[in-house]
């Protein structure tokens, strides 16, 4: 296993299979804690947001909790290259902090990761929703106001603003956000070929 100084958390490295080990020693009441040229021990990471690991870190005296994916990459990759920068994991699995799984990004890549992986919920999936895919259908094809259609599904017109425009349900409706529709995902015959 190839151990890596983190930087800007002396006494602490990472190991390439995601671990964080830290150097310092506890020496007893006269001598304190010790900084070590070895590793002593192996952090246990606790389950933080959206199940990433976290360890607690001691700065100066300070504990900081800090995000296990990310102090591999300080260790690994380099500091983050830009404000803002985001940890990607490449496998999707929050868990797996070793180097090659992961990389700096950002926040919009980071969504769009969460996106084409399927782990955003849509349409009736999401826990908000007041609408069924029926009802969405029926309202991009009703002639109806977006308050007289609000008022007839129990929803504000917001909401069918949003359904008409493709800010929401657009995976079902084709809308795309500029008003154009996806042929794609809504095959809808031409008045020509109905006529027929």
């Amino acid at each position: 296993m190839e151990l890596r100084h983190i930087p800007e958390y002396a006494g602490y490295v990472a190991g390439d299979d995601g671990s964080i080990w830290t150097l310092w020693r506890f020496g007893g009441r006269i001598a304190g804690w010790l900084l070590t040229p070895w590793p002593q021990r192996r952090l246990r990471p606790q389950s933080g947001t959206g199940g990433h690991l976290r360890v607690t870190l001691a700065i100066n005296g300070v504990r900081t909790h800090q995000y296990v994916h990310a102090l591999v990459l300080f260790a690994f990759v380099g500091p983050r290259p830009f404000p803002g920068a985001e940890c990607r994991h490449a496998n999707d699995t929050p868990t797996d902090n070793r180097p090659e799984n992961l990389s700096w990004g950002t926040k919009r890549q980071n969504s769009q990761d969460r996106t084409d992986r399927g782990r955003v919920p849509k349409g009736t999936q999401n826990g908000k929703s007041k609408l069924t895919p029926r009802q969405v259908l029926a309202i991009v094809r009703s002639p109806l106001s977006c308050r007289a259609a609000a008022k007839r599904y129990g929803v504000k017109h917001a909401a069918i603003q949003s359904v008409r425009c493709g800010r929401t349900w657009s995976h079902l409706t084709g809308i795309q956000r500029n008003g154009s529709i996806d042929p794609i995902t809504t095959a809808r015959p031409d008045r020509s070929e109905a006529g027929a």
